[in-house]
């Protein structure tokens, strides 16, 4: 009779245990392990790419992959001082 109980504790345990799979991160698998009767986490997060003083990255969990954003206002700036000076040569006919 003992031999049954610890046999249905057993066996109920490995049902609760595979039951409960952790949380992952959206790069992460998790895979039940039957021998062992445990969860085993697999995948690593890609390497945040260099960026440049006026940039910034980030991790995008749909794509899987980091976006690096230009936060250059310099070349913005010179942007807008190009468009203001191609409308004043416009409305001056120079």
């Amino acid at each position: 009779m003992r031999l049954q109980h610890s046999t249905i504790q057993l066996v109920l345990g490995m049902f609760l245990e595979q039951t409960w799979e952790p949380t992952t991160q959206c790069y992460e698998t998790a895979t039940f392990n039957n021998t062992t009767c445990t969860w085993s986490v697999t995948g690593t997060k890609p390497a945040e790419p260099t960026t440049e003083c006026y940039e910034t990255a980030t991790f995008n969990n749909t794509t899987r992959s980091w976006d690096v954003s230009d936060l250059n206002l310099r070349n913005q700036l010179r942007n807008v001082m190009r468009l203001q000076h191609s409308t004043t040569q416009l409305v001056l006919g120079v």
